[in-house]
């Protein structure tokens, strides 16, 4: 039950029999005893009480029992009081201006920092001693899903990060926890912790929380001690930082480091491994027109030959992949050439997949090989029915894009392929266009496909994006830039 105080039914009730009780007295004391005799210090009680919670309207107060004792010394004929009285008058209303006053600027200062708080982008939560929450900001509830209004009060600050309760940094500093070395075997954060060097008793962590929103996120945690005048903790403050688009940023360049490594390392390997092929491929012509048709050693040379030329094939998508191969560009329209391989594809496809086109109409041109974006869309089409063993749908999609770069917006051209599979895990796409990394059997794949198409998008000057997860599909973004010519000719 809310207490009587708490309501403003209640706060009149309080006030009202307290400035009965003061008129009482005076009466008693006035007019029963006739003496001179006032307990004004008693008086100050439902001015101080009224301008706490009234602020300046609990002057009234004051007034009102200040004009109580002139009129009382006047009615009882105490004319020597009644200076004394007119001066306690102005004594009431001076303290009740100075309370309230004094309560304005706090609560101005406490809104203040309410405001501050309320308004920073970082979750921060409170706890007291006793590990009950008493403070849940708005960026709290929006990282978390729970409102202020469910929390506070209770104990359940550990569902912002889990399933199932758990101690919190927070909770560390309150139950007294001082290294972290003394909770090895505890049930405590499931992250990487420490102690920090600038704040006794405060702690940071950091770790990756698969609970926390739909799809689990990366949090920067901050904890600190809540201290009374005696230096003696009564409580925590937490802070939650959602690090998980840098650390996405830091895995990306760590991904396109790796790649860049292993593009020079395989080009180095590959000029070598090609200039090999040419003197096999030389010698074996040689060789084959010293021989018959119908002889077995010239079987086995044309099936010599005929690996010497799937070898070259795959230094030729292994240089591409590189960005190392020579193009021919030109200007097109990438509808068309999606358009023209729609009949090729509907052969290669099984009779369980439903191709879908979605082209948008007046699509800016690009600059490129259309031969090799057919290789990509071909590709891509390919890896989606892999991935689809039940059937399923490939959506191919083209639109026009403005992306904002730090040049000012740029124009694009997005080519999609979404399909209906089983998707992938992020193990997977970690290592996606990692040249020979596949996930079929063994004999089913070079694992060159989405490298070669990863050389080719970037020879365009474009980048890929991939969406997935197990069981949800998978989707390519493409991006092209559109074409500076097509520009030119608009202006």
């Amino acid at each position: 039950m809310r207490k009587v105080y708490k309501t403003e039914s209640g706060r009149l009730l309080v006030i009202f029999l307290l400035i009965i009780s003061c008129v009482a007295i005076t009466y008693y004391y006035h007019f029963i005893l006739y003496t001179t005799v006032v307990f004004s210090h008693f008086f100050y009680v439902p001015i101080a009480i009224s301008c706490l919670w009234w602020k300046r309207r609990g002057i009234w107060v004051a007034i009102l029992l200040g004009m109580w004792l002139i009129t009382s010394s006047l009615l009882a004929g105490m004319s020597a009081t009644l200076l004394e009285n007119i001066l306690r008058s102005g004594m009431f209303i001076l303290v009740a201006l100075v309370i309230s006053i004094l309560r304005e600027r706090s609560q101005y200062i406490g809104k203040e920092l309410h405001d501050i708080i309320e308004g920073i982008p970082i979750a921060l939560f409170v706890i007291d001693k006793n590990h009950n929450v008493t403070y849940w900001n708005k960026a709290c509830e929006i990282l978390t899903g729970l409102s202020a209004k469910e929390i506070i009060g209770t104990k359940k600050h550990w569902m912002s990060l889990y399933k199932r309760k758990r101690p919190t940094l927070a909770d560390l500093i309150v139950d007294n926890i001082p290294r972290p070395d003394e909770v090895k075997n505890r049930d405590y954060p499931k992250c990487k912790w420490w102690k920090s060097r600038v704040i006794e008793w405060a702690y940071k962590g950091e770790g990756f929380f698969p609970e926390a929103g739909k799809e689990g996120r990366w949090l920067h945690l901050t904890a600190a001690p809540i201290k009374d005048t005696y230096g003696q903790i009564i409580g925590a403050v937490e802070t939650l930082e959602d690090i998980t688009r840098i650390k996405n940023t830091e895995t990306q360049l760590f991904q396109i480091q790796k790649m860049d490594s292993l593009g020079r390392l395989a080009a180095g390997i590959a000029h070598e491994f090609n200039n090999v092929l040419h003197v096999i491929q030389g010698n074996i012509e040689i060789a084959l027109l010293d021989t018959k048709p119908e002889s077995k050693l010239h079987t086995c040379l044309t099936r010599i030959q005929k690996a010497a030329s799937q070898a070259a094939g795959l230094v030729h998508q292994l240089l591409i992949f590189l960005q190392k191969a020579p193009i021919k560009t030109k200007v097109f329209n990438l509808n068309q050439t999606v358009i023209e391989i729609r009949n090729m594809l509907k052969h290669i496809l099984r009779k369980d997949i439903f191709l879908e086109l979605k082209l948008e109409e007046d699509l800016w041109k690009i600059e490129g090989n259309p031969n090799m974006i057919e290789q990509v869309i071909l590709n891509l089409v390919g890896n989606a029915q892999d991935a689809m063993p039940n059937g399923g749908k490939v959506v191919i999609k083209t639109e026009n894009i403005l992306n904002a770069t730090k040049n000012g917006v740029k124009r694009h051209v997005c080519l999609s392929v979404k399909d209906t599979g089983i998707g992938m895990s992020e193990e997977v796409k970690e290592h996606l266009f990692e040249p020979f990394f596949t996930t079929k059997e063994k004999g089913k794949g070079t694992g060159l496909g989405l490298s070669v198409v990863y050389g080719i998008v970037k020879q365009h000057g474009g980048w890929i994006e991939v969406e997935s997860a197990p069981g949800k599909g998978a989707t390519f973004y493409i991006y092209f830039p559109a074409s500076s010519k097509i520009e030119e000719n608009i202006l």
